[in-house]
């Protein structure tokens, strides 16, 4: 269960109606993590940008975009090297705004996240509450020549196989905000009412993984003053 919570937050970190109304986006850090790719044996890299509340996610991914963009074009012979993809994420709202840019092309979409959470029930319903613990670890993660406090991240019910967290607390970042509603949004699809109750510290997540296996890791991290307006499309300052 902790599993599948975990590849899911991930997956929606590294995932409507259309709105005319204009939305304004402030975001305070970026953050570049490693991430192994096991169906391709690689290592790749990925850039994110979030803001304080942790109500926002954004990420410039041309290889998430270029998949979108082939049900688009379907033609094998349209390059599609000179496009630019960006990703929006309203945690609070669980909308992604998606931006494409080729040429003369131009594709907005506001897409809602429940659509993309597959109906199942791995959590079962025989909880009354999933209570997830946080544990301060006594050593700590260095990346990227900084050292970091590492947590334990468990179910109540399930301690034995904690997700491990390395946490930058002096970026401060409401972790609560940011995941809260990802794990609400999976029990509902998965048809399970169980109330939610997560304890985890404020701050930046620099890693996440198991005690045998690294999911992601921070490789760079940064204060930005990104403004991003949303009006079917994207208008970027830094």
């Amino acid at each position: 269960m902790l599993r599948f919570i975990t590849c899911s937050i991930c997956l929606l970190i590294g995932l409507g109606n259309v709105t005319a109304q204009e939305l304004e986006v402030l975001l305070d850090y970026e953050v570049t993590y490693v991430v192994p790719n096991g169906k391709k044996n690689t290592i790749d890299t990925i850039s994110i940008q979030l803001d304080k509340k942790g109500h926002f996610l954004f990420m410039e991914s041309n290889s998430m975009g270029l998949n979108l963009a082939r049900g688009v074009f379907p033609d094998p012979n349209t390059d599609l090297s000179g496009s630019e993809c960006s990703f929006l994420l309203d945690t609070q709202r669980m909308l992604v705004y998606f931006s494409f840019h080729l040429n003369d092309t131009k594709m907005f979409l506001q897409m809602d996240v429940t659509q993309f959470i597959p109906i199942n029930n791995p959590m079962g319903d025989d909880m009354a509450t999933l209570n997830l613990l946080t544990e301060k670890r006594g050593d700590q993660i260095q990346l990227g020549g900084a050292l970091y406090d590492s947590y334990l991240l468990y179910p109540e019910t399930e301690p034995d196989q904690p997700i491990i967290l390395a946490i930058d607390e002096k970026r401060p970042v409401d972790n609560a905000a940011l995941i809260n509603r990802v794990i609400e949004l999976m029990l509902q699809k998965s048809k399970s009412n169980v109330p939610v109750n997560l304890d985890i510290p404020n701050g930046l997540i620099m890693a996440i993984g198991f005690q045998e296996e690294s999911l992601m890791k921070a490789i760079d991290a940064r204060d930005v003053n990104t403004k991003i307006n949303i009006q079917h499309s994207f208008n970027i300052t830094e």
